[in-house]
């Protein structure tokens, strides 16, 4: 969480964002490339598969994920991609929660006070 805290005429004036965090269970593997039966060359470019289709063997619906598979799209080789983990945790910023004298309020009300 950061912090942000100001002190205005005997007022204290304290504003935090959450951080949320991002991070993928898994992610291409750039160094991945193979090669299928027929000679045709996969590999990961910029985060897509160009020489591969996505198969959806059975949507997704309430309970469960689609399951899907990949596929050469020239000859419809099954493939499995090469993937891996994430070598750091990655963050994005969240709500923005603002106080005066250690009371929430709005972020309208904050600004309002503070300017």
């Amino acid at each position: 969480m950061n912090k942000v805290i100001k002190k205005i005429d005997n007022r204290i004036f304290r504003v935090e964002r959450d951080v949320i965090e991002v991070t993928s269970i898994s992610k291409p593997d750039d160094n991945w490339e193979f090669t299928d039966k027929h000679g045709h060359l996969h590999r990961w470019q910029n985060g897509n598969l160009p020489s591969l289709k996505l198969i959806i063997d059975c949507p997704a619906d309430e309970e469960y994920p689609a399951e899907t598979h990949f596929e050469c799209k020239r000859c419809s080789e099954i493939i499995n991609p090469g993937y891996k983990s994430p070598e750091s945790r990655e963050f994005m910023p969240g709500l923005i929660h603002c106080y005066i004298d250690d009371v929430e309020v709005e972020e309208s009300v904050f600004e309002h006070e503070l300017y």
